[in-house]
């Protein structure tokens, strides 16, 4: 597997990846969201919010991770507020269990790392967790979210 980085020319394979991975967690697809998961990939890897990675074999992507950024006030545990929100995190079913993931994964977070980011997180499915664990991603349970 080859592994770079994904560019505004990928987003239509990330959107499409993306919209298989929801409904391979159980999503029920109540709407239509091609157009928005396309402008979301082109402008937030444009803009360098995102910023993601993809394995290919023989020129196909067969896989995708990577990350969301954002800066929060700093804390005793993360001086410098720079926090990578990991995601994204898919594999073509007949590519599943070759390590692809796992080798995308550690990818972002060695970038994220040689950028300054000292403090990750990321939604785990109830398939990608083990992978996340193994990782070193622990379990953080004071995290609460509301819907606005």
């Amino acid at each position: 597997m080859t592994i770079r980085k994904a560019t505004i020319f990928d987003a239509e394979v990330l959107s499409k990846y993306r919209h298989q991975q929801l409904l391979d967690e159980g999503n029920i697809e109540t709407q239509d969201i091609s157009t928005e998961l396309v402008e979301y990939f082109s402008s937030s890897i444009t803009s360098g919010e995102l910023i993601m990675f993809v394995g290919e074999e023989d020129g196909k992507i067969v896989c995708t991770a990577g990350f969301n950024h954002f800066r929060k006030p700093p804390t005793f545990s993360v001086q410098n507020g720079k926090v990578a929100y990991f995601g994204c995190v898919y594999t073509l079913n007949e590519y599943r269990r070759r390590g692809y993931a796992k080798q995308l994964v550690e990818k972002a977070i060695e970038y994220a790392q040689n950028e300054g980011f000292s403090y990750g997180i990321i939604h785990a499915s109830a398939m990608g967790r083990p992978l996340y664990e193994k990782l070193g991603f622990t379990n953080l349970n004071d995290m609460l979210c509301i819907k606005i």
